[in-house]
């Protein structure tokens, strides 16, 4: 490094106050450049600055006293050496003060620059640029000038324009200057320019190699624009190089303790920095003060890191015993420590050495307030300190005087506003960091808050809510506690007071969110946390979720057994299950734990009460009085409640809580029937005081409900107009009249509203939907129309294309929402528009969906699903976890509704890739995870299936769906023994579980042991208390007859489930399929017309057909379901007009199925296709039967698919079958038993193709196994056994089967003639 770049250093460390660096920074340079005074000159103002070697500093000034360029300054810094000497050389200073005026007559350049120089290391800011102007005039293009004039403007509080960096470039102009370089840093720094920061940091990081500076700067910068992780890399890299680098390792304990909450991993680290800091700056009493200031701030009260921080303090005291501002911030330290008696003596202290320190006594006030509350001489020391502290107002002070105010609410709360403007006011010119958290000062904040919450009502009116603001100290306080918690999201009591607010605000879901991100992220013990979840519960009337809560609070710190509020949530929750004796029980253990008698008398005022135990807040103890009445109440107590009733009015008069008080009572008399009083109660309640809108409302509900006097109702919120005549009272009047079909009326209060609020959208809103609810739609369309023209109505667009929708106007509903989309995006892309703009987009996805437009539909869906990564990624730089965690959950649906969406245009790839995309944002999601098993197994990816099935039983033992799925994929896989296993196994443990039995049913059939099923029917059978009328059973029952070849008896059992909600839709659909082919036929069978002989047959064809066409109308296929029912209807009544046999039936059936598959979704749709090929075969057009049919030769066998792909198989083979294609036949035959064992058709095939080739032997088998799947009850195929048995010989067995034949079938032809007789006689013979 060259002389300019010590110089920089050394200035650099002079800035940041490190004055034993600077020092040893100077002494290497002097050594390097003997010739230039200017650093003896650095040498004297580092020693006298220490503080610790003045006289050291002034011998070294002296010596330069009458250099040209450094006289006037070396004659300010000992001027500022001598003035702070224990023994002060009066006539040194006279001397001094004569030379100074000397040396402003002979002002150059460089002595200008110097005592500017000077000047700014001391702080004299203001002073420094008058001095730094005066060297600019006179040596305009000096580099060191610039640079230190670029500087003087950094630190003042005016806005910092563009000027300040042409400084810095027009001194980098003249020569390089790695000051000039940091003047640039800190500008783009403070203008949140952080990346230009950065690339200024790399040039520089280049250029010098060896330096550290550019990596502390970089690390700053980091900081300041809240990348955390960037911080702690630049920061550990740091301490490879240096590891005594202070300012790295307070980076480092700051993220630890700040952001993380690790306070036992920064005990060591502070211990660390402290015994560094003793040997870099020994002597510098102000880094030690403000270290310990700042980690005692940022710590959330830790004892143990407050012990390390009193260490810090301790060490600067040390240093200068006799410096006032180190003895008092020994004081807060103590009394951030609850040891009010050594802080009170330290302060006294304090104000002894200097009696004008405001902080002092005001620490002083604050130990005699904490330590014996709010007494007559408090209050006369805070009136008098509020007399004496001038313009500038201390936020401590303010702090205190509102504590003096507890019953003026709105004194406090102004009060408490006050400080709190102040505090933020300290940053505006700080970047994040250090300084930034050292003066924020969260503790005091999160003090301010806990006041403010003070006066906030327990219980917000809803409606208020959502017009007018909030409390005011609701919403100031979530105000201030977003600001702590994005500075410190670490602290979780800042979080969970965070909660707390949100909670009181009313946002209970965002204060859900808070209070799992600390309790997953912070700390998992905090019992507060786990006690305000009890409380949601609570509120949300799930007292077994709450009762968990509480359990699991204990199990984490049995300490909360000291917590009164505990016991008052655990009141509540056995109150709530009926234990009343436990609940009083635990009320008492409350009140007891305050301090208060089981009579409910005690000893001080409720704003002055302290007690032992952790104190309830006004609104909590009163929640605790109330709750014991209301158990009274309903243990038939009413004199006990009634008497506690009246004690504790007096108790709460004059709290915020006396109107929600007077409301209790009221509720109480109405309880007991006395309404007169309940309404003479409420009508107590004026409309300047807080609970009055509670209290008319409930008014007005004892008038609709007891009274039914409606007038009476409606004149409540005339009143509440009339008292509170804002926009939000005519609201809450046009809904009443709403409530009571007085619609004119209402229209014409939301009218009202909107005159004095003209500008509300959600008014805007209330009046158009109240058009819509009266069935006024062109009045809504007209007032939507021209609502919209007012720019902030905008959102009122989508009212508007909602009620298009609503009337099937499509077209305008897509042309409405398209424009204001367009629109939008010429928009400055925040939050709130993105937010707008997906809704917009789902909306217009609704739109198209309902238009028939699917492909349409998902590409704007895909749409919103963009538009959400974008809010995304806003709220992770916001780092707004609760909302954050919200949108993720939005796109999460939205990917859903694209992969449903997917499905329905049988885009199955499609559906997956959107479900594991709603995964990645919702990864516990069950019911995700069982959609994307299900879609896995529509597209025969076992393996994925598989694998999601075990994600899902990993979180879910139990899960039905998954182990349904689990045994499924065995079955889809052809393991039929592994998949009977499965089903055996779920069955077992649950016998009358429908789903698992109707399942393993289909598995025995296709593995070909139905048989075996009937062991599970008996033992459900077994189970069920009432059998004949059980659904499932009967579902059960009649799959197993159908499938065994019995469809009467099938018919039978699936008519007792048919009106059932679950089983009855498929049991529908069964009748039907057996109705119109009972035998399992194929289309080509049967074709020949029926003689006249057989009527009965034909008429019992046409009764089936009758049947199957009323079931059909009985059907409700509902929409939007993955299996498709409508489809499904629609098939099946095409299938309906193909059994009739009649040509303009199946012309009209063929047309029909010929429009479904030219449909883009279903151009492959197997059901489809088998129509079509079903109507040729019986329209004598057998080769455009197989067109059609080859078509799905090679398509993938699926369960869903599989009986249109079995029929549509086996109808192909017979075709190649009556072509003589054997070859060709046979292996669609094989395919078709390789996924149904039990398929007679396929054995019927199979042995007609043996017997056309000549294998009676095979011809025989396959017969066998055909005659065994119909359960020996189709005398044709067991004709055609018996002659092949006969064929091979096998008479005795070719006898046995005429036997059964001619059993069942005593008339059947030609069977003793041909087979029976002859094989008689062949057996004689």
């Amino acid at each position: 490094m060259d002389e300019l770049d010590y110089k920089s250093v050394i200035l650099y460390y002079g800035r940041e106050k490190l004055y034993r660096t600077m020092q040893r920074i100077v002494l290497d340079a002097t050594g390097k450049y003997t010739a230039d005074t200017s650093f003896r000159f650095y040498n004297g103002i580092a020693l006298i600055l220490e503080g610790v070697r003045l006289q050291e500093g002034i011998r070294e000034l002296n010596q330069l006293i009458g250099d040209k360029d450094l006289g006037m300054a070396v004659v300010l810094s000992l001027l500022y050496a001598h003035k702070r000497c224990s023994v002060i050389d009066k006539e040194e200073l006279l001397s001094l003060d004569s030379r100074l005026k000397d040396e402003r007559k002979r002002l150059t350049s460089m002595s200008a620059y110097y005592s500017s120089l000077f000047l700014f290391l001391t702080g004299k800011y203001d002073k420094a640029k008058e001095y730094a102007d005066k060297a600019q005039r006179l040596g305009p293009n000096n580099p060191e000038i610039l640079t230190l004039k670029g500087w003087c403007e950094l630190v003042s509080h005016k806005p910092r324009s563009s000027f300040i960096l042409d400084l810095f470039d027009k001194a980098l102009e003249h020569g390089k200057q790695i000051d000039a370089n940091i003047g640039q840093v800190r500008y783009h720094q403070l203008n949140n320019d952080f990346e230009a920061a950065i690339t200024v940091l790399n040039r520089l990081s280049v250029r010098y190699p060896e330096l550290n500076i550019p990596l502390i700067e970089k690390m700053r910068c980091h900081l300041s624009n809240w990348n955390w992780e960037n911080a702690v890399e630049t920061s550990t890299r740091i301490l490879n190089l240096e590891p005594t680098n202070l300012e790295a390792l307070q980076v480092k304990i700051l993220i630890l303790v700040a952001k993380d909450g690790n306070y036992t991993s920064s005990l060591s680290a502070l211990q660390y920095l402290f015994t560094t800091m003793e040997k870099i700056e020994p002597a510098n009493g102000d880094l030690f003060m403000q270290t310990g200031q700042l980690f005692s701030r940022i710590c959330g009260r830790n004892a143990s890191i407050l012990s390390h921080t009193y260490s810090f303090v301790e060490k600067a005291y040390k240093l200068n015993s006799s410096n006032a501002k180190y003895i008092t911030e020994l004081g807060y330290q103590n009394v951030l420590q609850k040891n009010y008696k050594e802080a009170t003596k330290l302060f006294k202290l304090a104000s002894k050495l200097d009696d004008s320190s405001m902080y002092a006594l005001c620490g002083l006030t604050l130990c005699q307030m904490m330590d014996s509350g709010i007494s007559e001489q408090v209050s006369q020391q805070i009136e008098f300190l509020t007399e004496i502290q001038g313009e500038d107002k201390i936020p401590l002070l303010l702090l205190m005087s509102s504590k003096l105010h507890h019953t003026n609410h709105e004194t406090a709360v102004s009060m408490l506003l006050q400080a709190s403007e102040i505090q933020f006011k300290n940053l505006n010119a700080l970047s994040y960091g250090l300084e930034y958290l050292r003066q924020f000062n969260p503790d005091f904040l999160i003090q301010l808050v806990k006041e403010l919450l003070k006066h906030s009502p327990a219980e917000q009116s809803m409606d208020m809510m959502s017009i007018d603001s909030l409390h005011p100290s609701l919403r100031h306080s979530a105000n201030i506690l977003d600001s702590i918690v994005k500075a410190c999201p670490g602290l979780v009591e800042a979080s969970y007071l965070l909660a707390r607010v949100q909670y009181l605000s009313g946002e209970v879901g965002a204060a859900a969110g808070t209070l799992q991100k600390i309790l997953q992220e912070i700390d998992s013990t905090y019992s507060d946390a786990h006690l305000l979840i009890a409380q949601i519960h609570i509120q949300q009337k799930s007292y077994q979720r709450a009762a968990q809560s509480l359990e699991i609070c204990l199990s984490h710190n049995f300490k909360v057994r000291d917590d009164p509020m505990y016991h008052l949530l655990l009141g509540i929750v056995y109150k709530n299950q009926q234990r009343f004796e436990d609940a009083l029980k635990s009320f008492f253990i409350a009140m007891g734990i305050c301090g208060i008698n089981t009579n409910g008398s005690q000893g001080k005022s409720v704003a002055n009460m302290k007690s032992d135990g952790k104190p309830l807040g006004v609104s909590d103890l009163l929640t605790l009085y109330l709750e014991v009445i209301n158990t009274h109440v309903l243990m038939n107590q009413n004199s006990e409640a009634l008497k506690l009733m009246q004690l504790v009015s007096s108790e709460f008069a004059s709290t915020t809580e006396e109107g929600r008080l007077s409301v209790a009572t009221a509720d109480f008399y109405m309880q007991q029937g006395n309404f007169v009083k309940a309404i003479e109660l409420l009508k107590t309640i004026k409309p300047n005081q807080q609970y009055y809108i509670q209290a008319k409302t409930k008014m007005a509900h004892f008038y609709l409900v007891h009274k039914k006097d409606r007038l009476a109702y409606a004149q409540c919120f005339r009143e509440l107009v009339a008292n509170c005549p804002g926009p939000s009272s005519y609201l809450m009047l046009g809904d009443a009249y709403m409530s009571i079909q007085e619609a004119d009326e209402a229209i014409e209060a939301y009218r009202q509203a909107q005159k004095q609020n003209p500008r509300d959208a959600l008014l805007a809103s209330k009046l158009g939907r109240a058009y819509v609810k009266t069935h006024q739609y062109k009045k809504a369309i007209s007032y939507y129309q021209e609502a919209i023209a007012t720019p902030e109505n905008s959102l009122l667009k989508l009212d508007l294309a909602e009620l298009f929708l609503k009337l099937k106007q499509y077209s305008n509903a897509e042309q409405t929402l398209v424009d204001e989309i367009e629109l939008s995006k010429n928009e400055i892309e925040d939050i709130s528009t993105l937010q707008t703009r997906t809704k917009q987009l789902l909306l217009l996805a609704r739109v198209r969906e309902k238009a028939g437009y699917l492909n349409s539909s998902l590409n704007t869906l895909k749409e919103a699903r963009d538009n959400q990564f974008k809010i995304l990624k806003h709220l992770e730089m916001e780092q707004n976890v609760a909302l954050h965690e919200q949108n993720k959950i939005l796109v999460s649906r939205i990917c859903v509704l694209m992969a449903e969406q997917s499905i329905a245009i049988r885009d199955n790839e499609q559906a997956i890739h959107h479900y594991r995309e709603a995964l990645r944002m919702n990864s516990n999601d069950v019911g995700l995870l069982s959609a994307l098993a299900r879609t896995y197994m529509h597209v025969n990816n076992m393996d994925q299936c598989q694998l999601t099935c075990a994600t899902i039983l990993q979180n879910d033992p139990n899960n039905e769906v998954a182990s349904v799925m689990m045994a499924d994929l065995s079955f889809r896989r052809m393991d039929f023994e592994n998949a009977a296993f499965h089903f055996s196994q779920l069955l077992l443990s649950q016998s009358t579980y429908w789903t698992a039995l109707a399942r393993l049913i289909e598995v025995m059939r296709r593995s070909g042991t139905l048989h075996d099923v009937q062991q599970f029917l008996h033992r459900a059978e077994d189970e069920c208390a009432r059998p004949d009328t059980e659904a499932g059973l009967n579902y059960c029952k009649g799959l197993n007859e159908w499938y065994g070849g019995n469809p009467n008896s099938a018919l039978r059992f699936f008519n007792n489930c048919r009106k059932d909600t679950e089983w009855g839709q498929q049991a529908i659909y069964n009748m039907i399929e057996i109705c119109l082919n009972p035998d399992g036929d194929l289309p080509n069978e049967g074709v020949i017309d029926i003689g006249a002989d057989d009527l009965e047959i034909k008429d019992s064809r046409a009764m089936a057909l009758r049947t199957a066409e009323r079931l059909l109308k009985e059907l409700k296929p509902r929409p939007g379901v993955i299996d498709n029912e409508a489809l499904n209807h629609r098939l099946l009544e095409n299938f309906l007009l193909v059994a009739s046999r009649q040509k303009h039936s199946i012309d009209r059936a063929l047309q029909d199925f010929t429009a479904i598959a030219t449909q883009e979704e279903y151009k492959d749709h197997v059901g489809a296709i088998y129509g079509m090929a079903s109507a040729y075969v019986i329209l004598k057009q057998s080769q455009r039967a197989k067109n059609q049919l080859k078509r799905i030769v090679k398509v993938n066998w699926t369960f869903e698919e599989a009986d249109y792909l079995e029929k549509s198989w086996l109808l192909l083979a017979d075709l190649y079958l009556q072509a003589g294609k054997y070859e060709m036949s046979t292996d669609l035959l094989r395919r078709v038993l390789e996924h149904n064992k039990s398929c007679t058709k396929a054995y019927e095939l199979l042995g007609l193709i043996s017997e056309k080739e000549q294998n009676f032997r095979n011809a025989s088998m396959y017969y066998d196994s055909a005659w065994k799947c119909s359960a020996k009850s189709k005398p044709n195929i067991g004709y055609k056994l018996a002659f092949n048995y006969m064929k091979i010989k096998r008479y005795a067995e070719a006898i046995d089967i005429c036997q059964q034949v001619l059993k069942t079938h005593p008339d059947y032809p030609s069977i003793k003639k041909d087979i029976l007789d002859k094989c008689r006689n062949n057996l004689k013979n």
